[in-house]
């Protein structure tokens, strides 16, 4: 519910359903969009796959928007890993 209020607004939302939680986090879209509202200035408009196919598309969407979130200060220990 948190992640659908806070990205409700935002061009081309689709919310995160329970049944489709896991497949909607692993393209990094949705974690795109987090941190574009979370940390000021920062904007994935150009440079992320927007429909990314394959496992290395969305892997370098997460590791952009992952990038974005230890420049602001995050501590990498502080976050869980796969």
């Amino acid at each position: 519910k948190w992640i659908n209020n806070l990205c409700r607004n935002e061009p081309g939302w689709m919310p995160i359903t329970v049944d489709g939680f896991f497949d909607d986090l692993k393209t990094g879209l949705v974690m795109c969009k987090l941190i574009e509202r979370l940390v000021p200035g920062s904007d994935f408009s150009k440079g992320i796959n927007q429909k990314p196919r394959t496992r290395q598309a969305c892997v370098a969407n997460l590791e952009k928007a992952l990038s974005v979130a230890w420049r602001t200060g995050v501590v990498a220990s502080h976050m869980c890993s796969a």
